[in-house]
């Protein structure tokens, strides 16, 4: 498969001039790498443009991170038809990201991006902060049978996916990472509100040294889940 690809240079040379207001030709600079059918992003034109002119009837009032979540879910099943070669290189990623997604970053990360911060959240070189790559990330490790719905049914949700899910080991668990996202959701009471939920985290965390929760049955992830938050909360 042919698909276009953008160095880190290239990419953060491109989003300097976004940042000053400025238009730019990515597909100008971009590389291609593959042979064979070029991949088709008729699939992701769609779905941005959905997404786009949802946000902009939102505007500010808009809960970014629900609507990240929903966002992944929509993208679930063109990401999943990448081949993994793909789907494994960073420059696939700073293309998708300068290309595609810009328009996302720059409402989604406004703070940083105001402050000069801008370089990891398009470079790949951290997958948790890039913005297509965690999207990517965030249903991969929730799926386990394809339906990756409860990706984008949790609001106010950015410690939960970044902290306790994207940035640690657990994103590696799908059926505990599932578990654990529907014990977060079905929360009433609060009681995996920020920090007990920071402590839950931590043990499951902990528990990888001498248990590999990725090959976790469902049954063993509730039990496993429930002991964490009875003992943490």
């Amino acid at each position: 498969m042919r698909y276009r690809v953008l160095t880190i240079a290239q990419t953060h040379e491109i989003v300097e001039l976004l940042v000053a207001g400025e238009d730019f030709g990515t597909d100008a600079v971009a590389l291609e790498r593959g042979d064979g059918e070029q991949l088709d992003v008729g699939p992701l034109l769609d779905i941005v443009e959905v997404f786009r002119e949802r946000l902009s009837e939102c505007g500010s009032s808009v809960d970014t991170e629900h609507f990240e979540g929903q966002l992944a879910a929509a993208l679930h099943p063109w990401f999943s038809s990448i081949p993994i070669e793909v789907l494994d290189d960073p420059g696939f990623w700073r293309y998708l990201a300068v290309k595609y997604f810009w328009w996302f970053t720059a409402h989604r990360e406004s703070d940083p991006i105001a402050r000069g911060n801008f370089t990891n959240l398009v470079d790949a070189t951290l997958p948790a902060e890039q913005i297509p790559l965690r999207l990517y990330l965030r249903t991969r490790a929730i799926d386990v049978d394809g339906d990756v719905q409860l990706a984008g049914a949790l609001a106010h949700s950015t410690d939960f996916w970044r902290s306790h899910i994207n940035r640690v080991r657990l994103g590696s668990a799908p059926v505990v990472a599932r578990v654990f996202a529907e014990a977060k959701l079905a929360d009433t009471k609060g009681r995996l509100s920020t920090n007990p939920l920071r402590r839950v985290a931590r043990r499951l965390n902990r528990t990888w040294a001498n248990t590999n929760l990725d090959i976790y049955e469902r049954e063993d992830a509730l039990h496993l889940i429930q002991e964490a938050i009875e003992r943490e909360t």
